[in-house]
C-alpha cells in the first residue's frame, strides 16, 4: 500500500511546461494561461513558463496557469510600489470603498459560475462552494463599510492634571503600511485571498496575490473580471505557479524576500510559514501567519448529544476535512461517549463521496493525489502503530480522482500522529474522560492552538472551558461559525496575526501618534541668558 501511495506522490509532482515565450493558448474550459495581472493588465510568464491545471474530481486537465517567475514578481512589486509612494489610492477612501462594493455585487451576480469553478478546482461540493462566494461578497461589503465609517484618526486621553502646565493633546493616526505580499492556501481559494485583501484594499495598501497553483481559477477570474478592472494601475497584482506544483525559487520566493514589501501575510503549512518569516526577518519586516491547527471538541457531560454530534460531523467533513479550523480531536465525557458515536457514525456513515459538481455528493475530493496519499498513510499507520480502532464503515470512492472515504478513528494513543499531527483530511480521532479539566488540558496538550469548540447546557462551565482553552478562537456550543466582523487568528505553532472583523483591517495599519502643545509653549528646561 505504502509503495502505491508513494508512486501516487511522485505522479503528482509534475514539472511545468516551458515555453518560447508566454503562452496566451486558450484551454478547452476556457482558462488562459495568461493569468498573471500585473501593472493593469492580464500577462503571461515573462519566461513563458506555464502548467496544467488538473481537477481533483477526475484528475482532468481543464485550464492552465502562468508559472510566475522571478522577474515578474519584482514587476509585480514595482508597480504596487509606485502606486503606493504616489499616494493618490491611499488618499481616495471613496475609490477604495467603490470598488470593494462593485467586487460584491460582481461576486453575487456571477456566483453560480464561481461555484462551478472553485468545485471542479479544489474539490469542493457546490453547496460549500456557493456558501464560499457568498461569504466573500459579504467581506468585501463588510470592509467597504467599515471603511466609509471608520475615522482615520483618533483621540487620546489628555495627561492627567498637574502633568504639564500646558493644554497638551494627543492622537493615532493610521495610514497604509505600504506594500503588502498575500500568500493564500487551495482549500478555500478565493475566500482565503478576499479575507486578505479585501481589508489591504480598504487601509489602502498596494498588493501583490500569490494563490497556490493547486486552485486558483476564482483568483484569476475575480482580478481579470472585477478586481483589476476597478484599481488603478498597479495597485492590484497576481502571481500564479508556485510550489508544490514548481519550485518556490521562482515568484514566491523573490515575492516574500523583495525589501520593497512592507508587510506578508501567508496562510498556509508551517514550514511555508517559517520560509516566509526567514525572508521577513532578513528585512525586519511585520509578519502575519495563519497555520496548522489540531483543534479539539469537547463535549462535557450535560451536552445535548444531537446538536454535539451534528458539529463534530461539520467539524471534520467540511471541505473534505482541509480545513486548517478542523476539530479533528473528539473529546467526549465518558457517560455519553456511546451515545455520541452512534449518532456521530450514523452521519458519517451517510455522507455521499463523489463528484463535487453533482448535486447529490455532500463530500468531495481532496486536492491533489499527494493529498490523498498523506491522509490514506495517516489512517492506516494510526491502525497499525497508533493504537486506533477504526469504527466508521469503510467507503468505495472513485478511483479516477482524488477522493478519500471519512474515517472515525477510536483511543488511538498519546503520542500516534493521528492524535497528534494535522492530517488536513477527513479523519476524526475520538477519546473519553471524566471530568471538565482533563478535557481542556488534553485539548491543550498540543503544539498547535487555532480553534476549540465545547459543548454545555451550563454557560459558565463552557465559559470557564473557554477561559482555558489556549486558542485563537473557542466556540461554545457551535463549530466554524464566522461572520465578516468575526477576528481568526491563532496561538503557539498556529501563527499570529488576525483576519476579519477590525483586528484584519489593523494588521495593514501603521499607526502613528501625534502629540500637539500650543503655540510658544516650551518647559524651560535649560535657561539660557536673558
Amino acid at each position: 500500500m505504502r509503495s502505491q501511495f508513494r508512486s501516487l506522490q511522485r505522479a503528482a509532482r509534475r514539472a511545468p511546461h516551458r515555453a518560447t515565450r508566454p503562452t496566451t493558448q486558450q484551454t478547452s474550459r476556457g482558462f488562459s494561461a495568461a493569468s498573471l495581472w500585473i501593472d493593469g493588465a492580464p500577462c503571461g510568464a515573462s519566461d513563458g513558463a506555464w502548467l496544467d491545471v488538473r481537477s481533483p474530481r477526475d484528475d482532468g486537465v481543464f485550464g492552465a496557469l502562468s508559472d510566475a517567475s522571478a522577474d515578474d514578481a519584482a514587476r509585480a512589486v514595482g508597480a504596487a510600489r509606485r502606486v503606493h509612494d504616489a499616494g493618490e489610492w491611499a488618499a481616495d477612501a471613496a475609490a477604495r470603498a467603490a470598488a470593494l462594493r462593485f467586487c460584491a455585487r460582481g461576486l453575487r451576480d456571477d456566483l453560480e459560475a464561481y461555484a462551478q469553478i472553485e468545485a471542479a478546482d479544489c474539490g469542493k461540493v457546490l453547496a460549500e462552494a456557493r456558501g464560499d462566494i457568498g461569504y466573500c461578497a459579504d467581506v468585501l461589503d463588510y470592509y467597504a463599510r467599515l471603511l466609509e465609517e471608520r475615522r482615520t484618526s483618533a483621540a487620546v486621553d489628555p495627561p492627567p492634571d498637574g502633568y504639564f502646565d500646558a493644554a497638551l493633546s494627543a492622537r493615532i493616526d493610521t495610514r497604509p503600511v505600504g506594500v503588502v505580499a498575500l500568500v493564500t492556501p487551495w482549500n478555500f481559494p478565493l475566500m482565503q485571498a478576499v479575507l486578505k485583501l479585501a481589508p489591504a484594499v480598504a487601509a489602502g495598501c498596494p498588493l501583490v496575490l500569490k494563490p497556490s497553483p493547486l486552485a486558483s481559477l476564482t483568483c484569476v477570474k475575480f482580478f481579470a473580471e472585477l478586481l483589476g478592472p476597478c484599481a488603478p494601475r498597479g495597485a492590484v497584482n497576481l502571481l500564479t505557479g508556485g510550489p508544490p506544483s514548481t519550485p518556490a525559487a521562482r515568484a514566491t520566493e523573490a515575492l516574500t524576500r523583495d525589501p520593497r514589501v512592507a508587510l506578508a501575510s501567508f496562510t498556509g503549512s508551517g514550514r511555508g510559514g517559517a520560509e516566509v518569516l526567514k525572508a521577513s526577518a532578513a528585512n525586519l519586516r511585520p509578519t502575519s501567519l495563519e497555520l496548522g491547527g489540531k483543534g479539539a471538541l469537547l463535549v462535557l457531560d450535560d451536552a445535548d448529544v444531537d446538536a454535539a454530534a451534528d458539529f463534530a460531523a461539520l467539524g471534520i467533513l467540511q471541505c473534505s476535512g482541509q480545513v486548517c479550523s478542523a476539530t479533528s480531536r473528539l473529546l467526549v465525557h465518558e457517560s455519553l461517549e456511546e451515545a455520541l458515536l452512534e449518532k456521530l457514525l450514523a452521519k458519517v456513515d451517510a455522507v455521499v463521496v463523489g463528484d463535487p459538481l453533482d448535486e447529490a455528493s455532500t463530500m468531495g475530493p481532496v486536492v491533489s493525489q499527494a493529498q490523498r496519499a498523506k491522509i490514506e498513510d495517516a489512517v492506516a499507520a494510526a491502525i497499525s502503530t497508533g493504537g486506533a480502532e477504526l469504527v466508521s464503515k469503510p467507503v468505495d470512492v472513485d478511483a479516477t480522482g482524488y477522493y478519500v472515504a471519512p474515517a472515525v478513528l477510536r483511543n488511538p494513543r498519546d503520542d500516534a500522529p493521528a492524535w497528534t499531527e494535522e492530517i488536513f483530511g477527513p479523519v476524526l480521532c475520538v477519546r473519553s474522560f471524566r471530568d471538565d479539566a482533563d478535557a481542556v488540558a488534553a485539548a491543550n496538550a498540543s503544539p498547535y492552538g487555532l480553534a476549540h469548540a465545547v459543548f454545555t447546557a451550563d454557560r459558565q462551565r463552557g465559559d470557564a472551558a473557554a477561559a482555558g482553552l489556549d486558542a485563537g478562537v473557542v466556540w461554545v456550543n457551535n463549530n466554524q461559525l464566522l461572520w465578516p466582523s468575526t477576528p481568526f487568528g491563532g496561538a503557539k505553532r498556529s501563527g499570529f496575526g488576525w483576519e476579519g472583523g477590525e483586528a484584519g483591517l489593523e494588521e495593514y495599519q501603521q499607526r502613528k501618534t501625534v502629540i500637539s502643545a500650543p503655540h510658544g509653549w516650551h518647559m524651560g528646561c535649560y535657561p539660557g541668558a536673558a
